[in-house]
């Protein structure tokens, strides 16, 4: 029990494991692309960035992704707050497809393909679908995240180089 009465957490809230989990996926996810070397597989197919730029770019991009995630984690019924979250829910997701499409229009498995699928596809869409907000506005903020997501990337790499 917590001080307000009860250990659970309260209806409409999205479980604090969701918020959690979705974070360890993208993190997860985003190591794994370094190991298997995006850089080298984006440099072959005509995208140069390097293994430091990338690093640093996904460290800042992590780390945005954590703050967000934990403070939606702490204030389930802030609005704005999880806005954004869906937002960010929706970045990862045009993440996922980004590295479908990229696979299929080169004929080679983006590194981060399996990662992508595998766990940041689903943490996401269960948070996206558990978050207390109208099915309205979690589609405006997803897609809003999705459409963001290439502008936050080139962003993240351009401050990174």
């Amino acid at each position: 029990m917590t001080a307000r009465g009860s250990a659970c957490a309260p209806p409409g809230a999205a479980p604090a494991f969701a918020y959690t989990l979705t974070f360890f996926a993208f993190f997860t996810h985003t190591l794994s692309e370094l190991i298997a070397g995006l850089p080298g597989w984006a440099a072959a197919h005509g995208g140069p960035v390097d293994t430091a730029q990338y690093a640093n770019a996904t460290a800042l991009l992590t780390l945005a992704a954590a703050a967000l995630l934990l403070l939606g984690r702490t204030r389930q019924f802030n609005r704005p707050v999880q806005i954004a979250v869906a937002g960010l829910c929706g970045a990862l997701l045009a993440n996922v497809g980004f590295h479908l499409a990229a696979s299929l229009l080169t004929w080679s498995p983006m590194p981060g393909l399996l990662t992508a699928f595998v766990l940041v596809g689903p943490s996401a869409t269960w948070l996206l679908a558990r978050l207390p907000l109208d099915r309205r506005t979690k589609t405006i903020a997803g897609l809003s995240g999705a459409g963001a997501m290439p502008l936050l990337a080139g962003f993240a790499l351009l401050i990174a180089g």
